[in-house]
């Protein structure tokens, strides 16, 4: 059950990114016109960002295994 728990928190976090990168592409797209894909920059840099925040906090003061 675990490993489904894995894969349905990695399926949701997927959707989430697929839906912010097209709506951020598509507001981008509506302020004028661009070939840079600014949607995929702008969301993969935040989400890694919200990662690696949430990555310290989840495993501060716990040791490594």
């Amino acid at each position: 059950m675990k490993m489904l728990a894995q894969v349905a928190c990695v399926a949701a976090g997927g959707a989430v990114g697929a839906v912010a990168r097209f709506s951020v592409y598509a507001w981008m797209s509506a302020l004028g016109r661009t070939t840079f894909p600014w949607g995929t920059l702008l969301v993969n840099t935040a989400g890694s960002l919200l990662a690696g925040v949430l990555l310290v906090v989840l495993t501060q003061g716990q040791p490594a295994q």
